[in-house]
């Protein structure tokens, strides 16, 4: 993206100075020698980790608490978390992260997964499918059967509900 800053953090000085070389030239890349975990991640939208399950462990709580965040893990998934996709590519494992933000009306549960899926449940009754926001609104989707138990075209809702929707963040 036209714009875009990277900024990689390295613990071991030597391995950061290697980085540092590897980015030179690079428009808006730049690699700080230090503690990832010391660092701000406020202004973060995507985060690509390069750890082992420990660092994974430890640096986790601060990734959930984060805010529409996208998370990517190199060879080893981050401890406790269920990825939303696993690409294996050239032999190394690649885990997908997306952000979750749950919100919640008197009984219901609303999650909006990344940009695109969401899961409602109430009760015994879970409906998934995609959605999209338009001006605030909620558009969702999803696959409903026919009479014979046929999938058909998706239907397209807006959905307004009983109680105002709480957003409680994200989900770990």
């Amino acid at each position: 993206r036209r714009g875009a800053e990277a900024v990689g953090v390295e613990l071991d000085a030597a391995l950061a100075k290697r980085a540092t070389e590897a980015v030179a030239g690079l428009a808006g890349a730049r690699i700080i020698q230090g503690d990832a975990l010391a660092e701000p991640l406020d202004r973060a939208t995507k985060i690509f980790l390069y750890l082992v399950p420990s660092g994974l462990k430890t640096i986790a709580p601060r990734l959930a608490a984060l805010r529409n965040v996208t998370v990517v893990a190199y060879t080893f998934a981050v401890p406790g978390w269920a990825p939303d996709r696993r690409e294996v590519v050239g032999g190394i494992s690649l885990y997908l992260y997306l952000p979750r933000r749950v919100f919640s009306c008197g009984a219901c549960q609303l999650t909006l997964v990344g940009d695109a899926k969401f899961t409602y449940v109430d009760g015994p009754s879970r409906i998934e499918g995609t959605y999209t926001e338009d001006a605030g609104e909620f558009i969702f989707k999803w696959p409903s059967k026919s009479k014979k138990g046929v999938l058909r075209s998706l239907d397209f809702e807006r959905w307004t509900f009983d109680e105002p929707l709480v957003d409680e963040g994200i989900e770990e």
